[in-house]
């Protein structure tokens, strides 16, 4: 973050105007009002999942309630989330934002639990490592908080915005039930975005995950990566299209003698395959004029393997998707005119 207050400060020095014999108006672009927004789960302005470069104005707020609904390949699970989100901005330049998973559930559909001799089917989910129910019930979710700085903005004359994004997960959900790790997970992302003849907006981002090993598994970093586009801009109703996921660079280990055991005492395998999920995600939102939004999502987890080829299972129509729903406000983002 240090690195990228200084380039803010390098990137932020203030426009000119320019003026010529015959003419002095000023070629220095001017702002007026703010065109419709809206936030992502993690309480920070994007498009659905994907954050862009654009920040809340200064002293404004967004909030929301999300369903949030992925799936994994371990164990065909499922794990479902209801975020409350917030977000602050500061100055133009900056917004705070932070969201809290009030309810967690997480359903485990493999039989037995773990398979000892399956490092897929049968492995431990990287994320949540201590999921050992069939069902488990609805439980508290993690807190994470934020911050995202504008490097490059319209305000800067520049057709394209950049932006870094820090967060940090601080531990609030339980490891009984496999709700959480019990541990502390940091991440940064460079994001770029850009609106396209006030019709279109596109936004792309590239990080890293690091995530704290807790006692029993020792647990994959990993490298975040999402693009995305939403459509018409200047409207109420608006499409959204994405591609996210993240390369999970290790195997997920499991300590023996930590004994995580499934509710029906099988044991995971000492290896389980790294899961490094993508997934398409193709929402469509309404947004009214005061800045109150609604929206409903599908979400594909691509490259899912089918139950029938991990072993001795039927196929479930399902596994691959979840539905996302938000309802939200967010007061805009700041339009360039030239």
């Amino acid at each position: 973050m240090l690195c990228a207050g200084a380039a803010f400060a390098c990137a932020a020095a203030p426009a000119f105007s320019q003026t010529s014999p015959q003419r002095s108006t000023p070629t220095a672009p001017s702002f007026v009002g703010l065109r419709y927004a809206t936030a992502t789960p993690s309480g920070d302005t994007g498009l659905w999942f994907v954050p862009t470069a654009n920040v809340l104005p200064a002293n404004r707020w967004a909030a929301g309630v999300h369903l949030v609904t992925l799936n994994y390949e371990q164990g065909f699970t499922n794990v479902a989330d209801w975020p409350i989100a917030l977000g602050y901005g500061l100055k133009d330049r900056a917004e705070l934002f932070g969201s809290w998973s009030i309810v967690r559930r997480v359903d485990r559909d493999s039989r037995p639990i773990f398979r000892p001799d399956d490092p897929v089917s049968g492995g431990l989910v990287n994320e949540y490592p201590f999921a050992n129910l069939g069902w488990s019930g609805a439980g508290l979710g993690d807190l994470w908080i934020g911050a995202k700085l504008k490097v490059v903005s319209a305000r800067n004359q520049s057709p394209i915005g950049v932006a870094v994004r820090g967060m940090v997960k601080l531990p609030a959900a339980s490891r009984d039930g496999g709700f959480g790790t019990g541990k502390v997970d940091g991440a940064i992302d460079a994001v770029a975005s850009s609106e396209i003849n006030q019709r279109f907006e596109v936004s792309g981002y590239a990080g890293v995950i690091a995530r704290g090993d807790p006692r029993g598994a020792d647990l994959s970093n990993g490298m975040r990566y999402g693009a995305g586009a939403t459509f018409p801009t200047r409207q109420n109703l608006r499409l959204t299209v994405e591609l996210h996921g993240e390369w999970q660079i290790d195997d997920v280990r499991f300590a023996s003698a930590a004994r995580i055991v499934g509710e029906d005492g099988s044991l995971p395998p000492l290896l389980s395959r790294a899961s490094s999920p993508v997934d398409v995600t193709i929402g469509l939102s309404w947004i009214s004029r005061k800045g109150f939004d609604t929206g409903i999502a599908m979400n594909w987890r691509l490259g899912l393997d089918a139950r029938s080829n991990l072993g001795p299972f039927e196929d479930v129509a399902g596994d691959m998707v979840g539905v996302q729903v938000r309802i939200g406000y967010h007061p805009g983002v700041h339009v360039r005119v030239d």
